[in-house]
């Protein structure tokens, strides 16, 4: 750093295994038996850490990205693609109750779950107020929002979660789009690491800066280098590379774009800022880097953040490619990901032979 400000630095803990349980990394809730005995309210999802503790316990792989059609979408590419199967969490409500109350809300909520799973549509969990966050087979999709506020919100209560529910081995990966310094559109990043966006705060031994009660920490925030290797070595080559990444607190000023209804820099003064990103080493920013990397190393968590390359800042580019465009790039970082686990698992994917009317109707529901 080059500030002489002293900073509490908070190291990595070691990764779990495979075989080995989420631990909480707060001696407050480590010590709670948060299953029936203590359940702790999980407030953003709705849910309670008593609830669905034996879906939760299965899960291997939480895959998260910004959006949650998204999210959707890909708990559905899952299901249809791989065969797993679509949980469905909802418990039938007493419709003596319903009448009694009047409120139907309930008993509505459970028939439509009941629907989506029979035309094998991806049913959420919980409160979708903030988060949408579906389960199919062994695999967790969740929307995280955006920016680095609402990704640890979620990476605090899901980990919660599936901590209380007891799964073990659990790998988290961020899947999204992001800005190049220097490369061109379509190409996918796959972060060893996450750095500020002040470039003061960069350093070589990929520090987090985090407030903490006022207070500037420094954490650990970089990926399992074995993680890396392997997702490397399934990724497709032609438009794959391994680099950090840049975690912005805004879109617009922090990245130096100059498409925002307020700017104040020269084009002079933001390519001097981009070239001196590519001499750190940073190809290329997003929003939720350091938060992910910095709390799942707390924690112990394998995960790596992969995004595809959407505009060349270098270039000046605008956010003007067409939809099509936009959905290959974005397939392509999903694809590192997707591969990554169908090989660690083994398996060969099972599509569902899906009718032309199922598909219809879930071209209406998604």
């Amino acid at each position: 750093m080059s500030s002489t400000e002293s900073f509490t630095v908070r190291e990595a803990v070691p990764f779990i295994g495979e075989n080995d349980p989420i631990t909480l990394n707060n001696p407050y809730l480590a010590s709670r038996d948060l299953t029936e005995t203590d359940p702790l309210h999980v407030y953003h999802f709705g849910l309670d850490t008593d609830d669905l503790p034996g879906e939760f316990a299965n899960v291997k792989y939480v895959l998260m990205g910004g959006s949650a059609k998204r999210a959707k979408n890909l708990a559905l590419k899952i299901h249809e693609e791989w065969g797993y199967p679509i949980h469905r969490f909802e418990s039938k409500p007493n419709l003596k109750n319903a009448v009694s109350d009047a409120n139907f809300g309930p008993y509505r909520r459970w028939i439509g779950s009941k629907l989506k799973q029979a035309l094998g549509v991806p049913v959420e969990i919980g409160s979708t107020e903030r988060y949408s966050l579906y389960l199919v087979g062994d695999t967790m999709v969740v929307n995280h929002g955006m920016g680095l506020g609402s990704i640890s919100i979620l990476l605090h209560e899901v980990t919660i979660l599936l901590h209380a529910a007891g799964a073990k081995g659990v790998e988290y990966f961020r899947i999204g789009t992001s800005g190049g310094y220097g490369e061109d559109a379509g190409k996918v990043v796959i972060a060893n690491s996450a750095t500020s966006d002040k470039l003061s705060e960069v350093n070589d031994q990929a520090y987090w800066p985090k407030t903490v009660a006022g207070k500037t920490e420094l954490w650990r925030a970089d990926a399992d280098p074995n993680l890396i290797d392997e997702l490397e070595a399934v990724a497709d080559e032609s438009y794959t590379m391994v680099a950090r990444t840049m975690a912005k607190r805004s879109f617009y000023g922090a990245e130096a774009r100059q498409d925002g209804a307020v700017c104040h820099l020269t084009k002079e003064e933001a390519e001097a800022f981009f070239i001196e990103c590519r001499d750190q080493g940073i190809l290329n920013s997003e929003m939720e880097a350091g938060e992910f990397y910095a709390i799942t190393r707390q924690l112990g968590i394998r995960g790596a953040v992969v995004c595809v390359i959407l505009d060349n800042a270098l270039k000046h580019d605008t956010l003007s490619m067409t939809k099509e465009e936009k959905k290959e790039y974005s397939r392509r970082a999903e694809k590192v990901v997707l591969d990554y686990i169908l090989r660690k698992s083994g398996t060969s994917p099972k599509p569902k032979d899906v009718s032309w009317l199922h598909r219809a109707i879930k071209s209406i529901l998604i």
